[in-house]
């Protein structure tokens, strides 16, 4: 099932973001690391779909 979730990532990220891959890209300022198992966590989410930890919402 993981490897279904990457492929969907995959696909929409070539679709949404071409070939803007880099460190500054808006795809990877979308994410970021959960604090409690590394995973990476959509910005907006309230908690990680991987270890259940709540997140606290970033304001910058």
């Amino acid at each position: 099932m993981r490897k279904r979730f990457a492929s969907l990532q995959d696909r929409v990220r070539e679709i949404w973001f071409g070939d803007d891959s880099g460190p500054d890209s808006l795809l990877a300022r979308s994410f970021r690391a959960c604090e409690d198992c590394g995973e990476n966590v959509y910005i907006l989410a309230t908690s990680c779909r991987e270890c259940g930890a709540e997140l606290e919402l970033l304001a910058s």
